[in-house]
């Protein structure tokens, strides 16, 4: 954190993130937000993070999803470690949350050039259940998507770490599995990372 903010000061930075925190907690009471569960980055402990990590540098134009982003700790750890932050693509409920994130980290859109949407995943005008594009797109634009819909056929690694304990949703209402156009996803309450060809890792967390 002292890194990403410039505050080398313990006081001023721990001022700083319960700033951040009562702001948010303001928008949503979210559990997470007021035990700052969300300081906790887990992502990187996944059994699979080092494969999406290699999607990331060895597949042209591979895209990393996350739903239920909040402030985006985990997606700005996977572009640390080296997954293209253009191809990175954080949804939230909130849009809120994620500009919370770039105060947190004293960040702009382009000193962190990943893309937001924010949305309801339970909402099919947003994620439809419906199956889309059969096949990646060439050239998918990014900065033109207003809803998950138009990545169906293009997502390389989904992650929802914060989602469905949330949302208290069955899996099955969350139609993850529409995003890369191949294949269903194995039922699984707690599976928090998905590979290509509905491949799903779990881990309770």
């Amino acid at each position: 954190m002292k890194s990403s903010t410039g505050i080398q000061d313990d006081g001023e930075l721990k001022a700083h993130v319960l700033d951040i925190q009562k702001k948010a907690y303001a928008v949503y009471p979210y559990p997470c937000i007021g035990l700052l569960h969300f300081m906790n980055r887990k992502i990187s402990s996944h059994a699979s993070y080092q494969q999406v990590l290699k999607l990331g540098r060895e597949r042209e134009g591979a895209l990393l999803l996350e739903i239920g982003c909040c402030f985006g700790i985990e997606m700005r750890r996977a572009a640390a470690d080296g997954f293209p932050a253009k191809q990175i693509i954080a949804s939230d409920l909130h849009a809120e949350f994620w500009e919370f994130g770039h105060a947190l980290f004293r960040t702009t859109p382009q000193s962190f050039p990943t893309t937001f949407l924010a949305g309801d995943a339970l909402n099919p005008d947003f994620l439809s259940p419906l199956p889309g594009n059969p096949g990646p797109q060439a050239s998918l634009d990014l900065s033109t998507l207003t809803t998950l819909n138009s990545l169906k056929g293009n997502v390389s690694a989904i992650y929802a770490r914060s989602l469905f304990h949330v949302s208290k949703a069955n899996i099955s209402a969350v139609p993850i599995s529409t995003l890369d156009g191949q294949s269903s996803i194995s039922s699984a309450w707690q599976c928090h990372l998905w590979l290509p060809h509905g491949k799903c890792r779990e881990r309770h967390y």
